[in-house]
């Protein structure tokens, strides 16, 4: 992060994307990959996204990668509230993607709405260089494709440093039958990618709430296909995520994190996500309120 391109213009995704980070390594302190957070990225069409963090009570191991496993972690729902010191990071916002470079890079620029490390998530400066990436077909797992991230940020020690990350690709639309244990392995689950018919009725959905009167209350809800995931503040500071998926018919919580605000209320993000969930009743453009908060229903789609 801060370095300085010139850049052909900048442009959203153009299909609805849901990653999990499966390593990462700071060039300072470590020369091995680890992953210490389950952690999942939902992106739309338009490039509005939701990315959670939740620190793990032990890393997963990262020596396989990237053989196509989805850790265990990531749909096994957590009964409790978690404070939000288990969050490594929770943020939200738009995603601006230049055009791919002779190397095959393209610069990222992430830029923050909500932010659970900071009140001004627009000072955030989150940039790096993503590439595909493709496994030899022979090797274990077969052919997988990834993403690789590389870019400069600020180490556990505050120190800013090079970093870089593998990202997996996670179905956006899950059948049942693509959540089976991989043979050997009780931490690791396979995801198959649907069928290219079923990938035509993605629902996206995303609800963004800010405060008109400027006192600090900000949201952002974003659904993609079989995902659904929520970040909010409070005027008072307090922060709260939620991370959701369909599973066998129904949705199920999987991560609740977060303060109560100043009113004793730690649902704030209730009423919205229920909407994304199912959003029969949004409509583009309009504003829906739930409690307190009028949120804008910026962008639904199906894809």
């Amino acid at each position: 992060m801060g370095h300085h391109h010139k850049h052909s213009s900048k442009q959203p995704p153009n299909k609805p994307t849901a990653t999990t980070r499966r390593y990462i390594r700071w060039h300072t302190t470590e020369t091995h990959k680890t992953e210490p957070t389950s952690t999942l990225v939902l992106t739309t069409p338009l490039g509005h996204f939701v990315d959670i963090r939740v620190k793990l009570p032990t890393a997963l191991s990262t020596s396989d990668f990237p053989v196509p496993l989805v850790h265990s972690s990531l749909i096994t729902p957590v009964p409790n509230v978690l404070p939000t010191s288990s969050l490594d990071w929770a943020f939200a916002g738009t995603t601006q993607l230049g055009e791919p470079q002779q190397d095959g890079r393209r610069h990222c620029k992430w830029l923050h709405f909500v932010d659970s490390r900071t009140t001004n998530g627009e000072d955030v400066n989150d940039e790096g260089f993503l590439r595909e990436e493709v496994t030899d077909p022979d090797a274990l797992g077969g052919r997988t494709v990834w993403e690789s991230e590389t870019g400069e940020g600020l180490d556990a020690s505050g120190l800013l440093a090079g970093y870089e990350e593998g990202w997996l690709p996670v179905p956006v639309i899950l059948t049942r039958d693509g959540v089976d244990a991989f043979p050997g392995r009780d931490d690791a689950v396979s995801l198959l990618e649907p069928e290219e018919d079923e990938l035509s009725e993605v629902e996206v959905v995303t609800l963004r709430l800010q405060d008109p009167d400027g006192d600090g209350v900000r949201g952002m809800v974003v659904r993609v296909g079989w995902w659904c995931q929520g970040v909010f503040r409070g005027a008072d500071g307090a922060f709260q995520a939620e991370r959701w998926w369909f599973d066998g018919g129904r949705w199920e919580r999987l991560l609740r994190v977060g303060d109560e605000t100043a009113d004793g209320r730690r649902g704030r993000l209730t009423g919205a996500l229920q909407a994304a969930m199912d959003p029969a009743e949004l409509v583009e453009g309009r504003t829906p309120q739930f409690g307190d908060d009028k949120w804008n229903a910026v962008e639904l789609s199906k894809r």
